[in-house]
């Protein structure tokens, strides 16, 4: 600690020099550039910077903005890349050309630090494309020691907890970052382009709803109120299909109180769209026209590619399978056996499903299960999920598990609901949409029910809700997108922190540091 005192304190006495000299770089509010880093090395020619050093005059003037990410003094010259962020480009400094005040403000500088550079493009005897600098004008005075580029950063709890210090310093995470948020920007223009209309939805709910977990819970001041912050965006955008707005579609941040881990955040990006005279068809042909259209438009093509040189296409239709077949062909388990709970819990023991658990690294404890439900999306979990690699939805999920999908007229123990999956996780949900409100009661009486056993999980009681269906609502189509596994999964990040700019980190008591 006391070699960051130390640091600190050599930089604010530079701080104090410059400003002696009559430059505060934070007195400075404006800059121009004229090109990116990148842009001026493409343009190289264009700006002059291959005519020969005997026509200086005929070079094109630039300006550019920047981090310094490399430094280099040798006498009365010296040398620095600027960053602005997506590339880099060198710049020469001379005593000659600088004057003695800029070229001790360029003595004065330290990696991290922002400035402004007027100069010509030139080629160095080295061969690198270069700014022959002008004029130098701080911009700003880095206090702590920043990780530029030239160094790295790898200290994931660094990375996560000081994500501006991660975006300096790695190009693949900055990549990643700011495709996230290209990926988002083209989810809302396919959804658009379908004639969906964008909406907004309360965050602070009386009932949080529209899915299986444990809310947050705050304090409405204003109106002396306990509330719960929103865990779904489902019933509030199915109120507006019953005020007729025939297509909707919201993305939002929703709050789960539940565990942590690779492919879960408590905090999380959920985009849900609804479509009425729709169905759980309608609803496929939308998420393989949605992942199709982000990976075209952001990618540059419908096939993602995968760091260890696998391959997704998602140019094709994604494969359809049955819960309850697929449950079979991994357990051995068949419809029949899950036709009732205690023959199921039965027939589990028998072919010693706990022990096979095991053997695959998971657990299930047959005690715990409190409904058929429960057993067969835990059955799923364990044995079924990690064979879904290729886009697939599996369909046909039991009816204690899906208090919002309608029934399958054709088995009314299961629902018309699916679920898709891509590399194993789950990224999609999705029903076709029960308008019965005498049905949709009697589905929230029974989570009432398993909430008096003990499901903390169950979903409540939503009478406004209900009045909303009684009010009539059409037969509809819904599915929900988790957007951070969206992008994981199209940026190929194996975490969900590596696709969320600010994911929550456990309160520290020590200073901020970036020492590895």
């Amino acid at each position: 600690m006391s070699e960051e005192l130390s640091l600190r304190e050599i930089r604010l006495q530079k701080l104090a020099r410059m400003r002696e000299l009559g430059h505060d770089p934070f007195a400075v509010e404006k800059f121009k550039r004229t090109d990116t880093a990148d842009g001026l090395i493409q343009n190289f020619a264009l700006d002059g910077g291959d005519l020969p050093d005997d026509q200086v005059d005929q070079k094109t003037r630039i300006s550019f903005v920047g981090r310094v990410v490399s430094y280099r003094l040798m006498g009365k010259a010296g040398f620095a890349h600027l960053s602005d962020g997506d590339g880099k480009i060198q710049g020469y400094f001379r005593k000659n050309d600088l004057g003695d005040t800029a070229w001790e403000l360029y003595n004065l500088l330290d990696l991290g630090d922002h400035v402004g550079v007027e100069g010509y493009l030139f080629t160095t005897k080295t061969g690198e494309k270069s700014i022959h600098v002008e004029n130098l004008v701080p911009l700003n005075k880095v206090l702590v020691n920043v990780p530029v580029t030239y160094y790295g950063l790898t200290d994931t709890e660094v990375r996560y907890r000081h994500r501006h210090l991660d975006l300096i310093a790695n190009q693949d995470s900055r990549k990643n970052l700011i495709n996230r948020a290209k990926i988002i920007s083209s989810v809302r223009r396919y959804f658009d382009s379908q004639e969906y209309l964008e909406v907004e939805t309360p965050l602070l709910q009386l009932e949080a709803g529209g899915a299986s977990a444990r809310p947050f819970l705050t304090r409405y001041n204003a109106y002396d109120i306990d509330v719960k912050l929103r865990i779904s965006l489902e019933l509030y955008l199915k109120r507006l299909l019953c005020g007729d707005i025939p297509r909707v579609y919201e993305i939002g941040r929703v709050f789960r109180n539940e565990g942590a881990d690779a492919t879960h955040n408590p905090e999380f990006t959920l985009l849900e769209f609804y479509e009425s005279f729709g169905n759980l068809e309608t609803m496929m042909q939308r998420v393989e026209e949605c992942f199709r259209f982000v990976a075209n438009e952001v990618f540059g093509s419908a096939v993602v590619e995968r760091a260890d040189g696998s391959r997704i296409d998602f140019g094709k239709p994604w494969n359809r399978v049955n819960l309850l077949g697929e449950i079979e062909r991994f357990t051995g388990m068949t419809a029949a056996d899950l036709s009732d709970f205690d023959v199921a819990i039965a027939r589990a023991k028998e072919l010693d499903i706990p022990a096979k658990a095991r053997a695959a690294g998971d657990v299930i404890n047959l005690s715990e299960e409190r409904n058929l439900g429960g057993l067969i999306e835990k059955l799923l979990e364990v044995f079924v999920e990690p064979t879904l690699q290729e886009p697939t939805f599996v369909v046909g999920y039991p009816i204690e598990t899906s208090p919002l999908a309608k029934k399958d007229p054709n088995d009314p123990r299961m629902t018309r609901r699916f679920e898709g999956y891509v590399l194993g996780r789950e990224i999609c949900n999705a029903f076709s949409e029960i308008n019965d409100p005498i049905d949709q009661r009697e589905r929230f009486e029974q989570q009432l029910r398993e909430a008096a056993k003990g499901d903390d999980e169950a979903h409540p009681m939503d009478e406004d809700f209900l009045f909303a269906l009684e009010s009539g609502m059409p037969p509809a189509g819904g599915c929900g997108i988790g957007l951070d596994r969206m992008a994981m999964l199209l940026t190929g990040s194996d975490h969900i922190r590596e696709v969320m700019m600010f994911p929550f980190m456990r309160p520290i008591t020590n200073a901020p540091t970036t020492e590895e």
